[in-house]
């Protein structure tokens, strides 16, 4: 991100025809097209490099391997996997894994392509509609900038999650909605319907994005094309929301999803957010994620964005992407009480695209003000301090390695023992389950167990017995330290006795 970014072109309608600005006349270089396209080369290269680089390396998320596997079973014919979500960003990453091979990290490929679709959708459509600059602004946000899980320097949407392909079909949606809503003819409205369903079956809480486009003609007083532009739209995604169901039988699977969703929410989802364990979490358990998951530094960032965007010219483009990010945030703010760490990642590309509106009107000011150059300082120092987490992450990319029980491959490799049972302690069975499938427990009396691990996860409980144990036989149990995950190996099988804790010859 530099300087120029700083530098829009002011709202123009969608005439495709090029006007000059104030901020040409004052800014030659920044109009010049060789900055442009260098400052354009630059940002793109700088998110190849955050979208791509050591993909594989990031630590497996626990829910990954429940839609990576599932994936590539669909496309064998196994429709019976993760029946409780939508099959289309599944299908996706089955499709990476059939190139480049099973794993999840070919199933991220899928996805971490669908994150710089995200940005480029951004780009063209606010460069369009806002500005060169404004669109290089809100690429750049989106692909440079954190925007994780908790304390993992990777990404959402770098991960074999669903959320990262609801995003980027929504997105893609809402632009070929505002160019139908600009003046645009049928194939952009149906572009639109078909890029919803897709967004809605990748996964569910994409619906949430439908009220837009029922706002969207009346926004822009399409009052003779709203009847075929709502037939347009309902045809796309009709289509592309039974298409990818009919493998699985439509009306059964959306009610089998249903239930479960229902039954998920009643029961609650048992999480630790802010040191508070709970099934039921607090109301601002996602802002917290977004906080967590982006820092400081990008929330202030955008907060000022977004701040700006309100209060100087908002226009119809920064109403409809707050109309779009509104039924998320009080979705999941005010209904659900099911909060996990990439939840957020719903509602931040109309918030980006909202605080790039902001930050570049800050930035030109009309040219008369005694406030302009305030301004242009004031958006320059946002950008700067938006450089430094996008730097901080670009470090964290270039290093990422797994770490805490993403590294029991490791162990399993060394031991031969990756078909054992392993017992888990203090840590999410899920995750464990990425890289041992079914042959893993909490229960202490299924034993004899081949492999122990201890974490730190607090929601789940621990045998102190046990550790216990390992440190007063050292000679019978090996501890192997994977950061702040304890594998324990013993030297034949682990059992639990009638006075406690034993290790015996593999019978």
């Amino acid at each position: 991100m530099t300087a120029p970014v700083l530098l829009p072109t002011r709202d123009r309608p969608d005439h495709g025809r090029r006007r000059g600005t104030s901020s040409s006349m004052w800014f030659p270089l920044a109009s010049a097209p060789a900055t442009r396209w260098t400052a354009l080369a630059v940002v793109v290269l700088w998110a190849l490099f955050q979208q791509f680089w050591r993909l594989g390396d990031a630590g497996v998320i626990t829910d990954e391997p429940a839609y990576q596997q599932p994936g590539i079973a669909y496309l064998h014919g196994d429709f019976s996997e993760n029946r409780q979500h939508p099959p289309t960003a599944k299908y996706l990453m089955g499709v990476a894994q059939l190139v480049f091979g099973d794993g999840v990290p070919s199933a991220r490929i899928a996805v971490a392509v669908l994150g710089l679709l995200t940005g480029l959708v951004l780009f063209v459509w606010l460069r369009r509609d806002v500005g060169w600059w404004t669109g290089l602004l809100a690429a750049a946000f989106w692909w440079v900038l954190p925007h994780g899980i908790l304390d993992d320097p990777s990404r959402i949407d770098r991960l074999a999650l669903l959320d990262g392909p609801m995003v980027a079909f929504g997105v893609t949606a809402m632009w070929c909605g505002w160019r139908w809503g600009r003046g645009g003819r049928w194939p952009w409205v149906l572009a639109a319907g078909v890029a919803a369903g897709l967004s809605v079956t990748s996964k569910e809480v994409g619906v949430l994005l439908l009220p837009a486009f029922v706002v969207l003609p009346f926004l822009h007083r399409r009052w003779s094309a709203l009847l075929g532009g709502a037939v347009a739209f309902a045809t796309g995604f009709v289509v592309a929301f039974v298409v990818p169901y009919l493998p699985f039988g439509v009306v059964s699977t959306v009610r089998e999803m249903i239930a479960f969703q229902a039954q998920h929410a009643a029961d609650g989802h048992l999480v630790e957010i802010a040191g508070i364990i709970t099934r039921r979490s607090p109301w601002w358990a996602n802002a917290w994620y977004q906080w967590q998951g982006t820092g400081t530094l990008v929330c202030v960032v955008l907060g000022i964005g977004v701040l700006a965007a309100i209060a100087l010219r908002p226009g119809r483009l920064v109403l409809w992407l707050g109309v779009a990010a509104a039924p998320f945030l009080v979705f999941y703010m005010a209904l659900s009480d099911v909060a996990l760490g990439e939840y957020y990642i719903a509602w931040m590309p109309m918030v980006i695209a909202i605080a790039a509106i902001g930050i570049a009107r800050l930035g030109s000011l009309p040219v008369r003000s005694s406030l302009r150059l305030v301004g242009w300082s004031a958006a320059l120092a946002v950008v700067a301090i938006a450089a430094v987490p996008a730097v901080g992450l670009s470090v964290a990319t270039a290093t990422m390695r797994p770490v805490g029980v993403s590294r029991l491959p490791e162990v399993l490799a060394a031991t031969g023992r990756g078909d054992g049972l392993v017992l888990v302690q203090r840590e999410s069975p899920s995750a464990v389950a990425a890289f041992v499938g079914e042959h893993q427990t909490r229960d202490l009396n299924a034993g004899p167990f081949d492999l122990v691990v201890l974490g730190q996860d607090r929601r789940y409980p621990i045998d102190t017995s046990i550790p216990a144990y390992a440190a007063a036989h050292p000679d019978r149990v090996r501890v192997v330290h994977l950061d702040d995950v304890t594998v324990l190996v013993p030297n034949g099988e682990f059992r639990r006795t009638a006075s406690g804790w034993d290790v015996s010859p593999v019978g």
